[in-house]
């Protein structure tokens, strides 16, 4: 791509405005400030990206200074994808029900601008920058957080049956992965090892959730304002555009472990905990996660393949050394 055709794809692309916000959801604003009780300003929020699928992010202030809300703006070259981040953590809210669904963030509106869908959310913190609180940060949530997610999982799971539609499902997304060869011999023959135990109904899987996007990013910490009440869990899980409601599991879990960097022993306790939620022996728990992986390459869009690859290569590492903890190869 030449630098002129470079910018003007920049261009295409560019971030709507707060003004252009302010003016085009001006009946919008002003319920939330009748709610409020405020004036509201606005801001840009964070660092404006310029990969293809990146958001606009605008921060909703009062006027004495507070902040009350935050307007996630899709860009022009993926219009939709804030809508269907809202769609799918609806989706999957229902899905897990309440109270466990407070975990999930719920919007205040949503709509589209200019063609571009938008959505209002409550304003949350991220994690601290500073490293010694945010690791206490850390602390506090993630015990939380591996609770709800192997909880979440479990309900999810009560929504799908065994049997032949599942199992097909789990087979296309091994057989995708396994076609691809863009994984290690060591990936590719557990691959075939899941493959046999499905074929063979050994292994019985049911379908859960997935968010695909369980980096410390997407954690956040929830702030009590006039738009929400008091905070059930001390964490909000943002950014559902890449969820599947028709997941496979365990992708999630080795992500987030991988974040807090959990160690090995802990991470196969977890494994045992989802296996029991799934409903399946610890054994086919790295199914779960290929089959996932399978997924994912065949709905790559803006994630770079090279990036895919280094995702899958770490998560079945950290995968592998738990499995190896305190049991033979035979788990494996």
């Amino acid at each position: 791509m030449t630098r002129q055709r470079a910018s003007a794809t920049v261009a295409e692309n560019a971030p709507v405005t707060p003004a252009a916000l302010q003016r085009g959801l001006a009946e919008v604003l002003d319920r939330l400030e009748e709610q409020v009780g405020e004036r509201l300003t606005l801001e840009p929020l964070g660092r404006l990206k310029e990969v293809a699928d990146a958001t606009t992010k605008v921060l909703l202030r009062t006027l004495s200074g507070q902040p009350a809300a935050v307007i996630i703006c899709s860009r022009p070259v993926a219009p939709q994808l804030v809508a269907r981040g809202t769609r799918l953590a609806e989706q999957i809210r229902e899905m897990i029900g309440e109270p466990l669904g407070e975990a999930i963030i719920r919007p205040i509106g949503h709509g589209a601008i200019d063609g571009r869908s938008y959505v209002i959310l409550p304003y949350c913190r991220d994690l601290s920058a500073r490293r010694p609180i945010r690791i206490l940060q850390r602390l506090r949530i993630q015990g939380r957080l591996f609770t709800w997610l192997r909880q979440a999982n479990a309900k999810a799971a009560e929504a799908y049956e065994a049997g032949p539609t599942v199992t097909q499902s789990y087979a296309a997304a091994l057989e995708h992965l396994d076609r691809q060869r863009v994984l290690g011999a060591e990936i590719q023959a557990a691959i075939r090892r899941a493959s046999r135990r499905l074929a063979s109904g050994r292994w019985q899987p049911r379908h859960t959730f997935d968010h695909n996007d369980l980096y410390l990013s997407n954690i956040m910490l929830p702030f009590r304002s006039q738009l929400v009440g008091r905070p059930r869990f001390p964490f909000v899980l943002i950014d559902w555009a890449g969820a599947n409601p028709r997941g496979f599991g365990i992708y999630d879990l080795v992500r987030f472990a991988r974040a807090v960097n959990l160690p090995s022993r802990s991470l196969r306790r977890e494994l045992a905990g989802h296996g029991t939620a799934l409903q399946c022996e610890l054994r086919d728990t790295p199914g779960h996660l290929l089959a996932s992986l399978g997924r994912l390459h065949m709905h790559l869009e803006y994630f770079p393949e090279p990036r895919f690859v280094q995702t899958a290569n770490a998560c079945w590492t950290t995968l592998n050394r738990a499995m190896l903890q305190g049991s033979g190869r035979d788990d494996i």
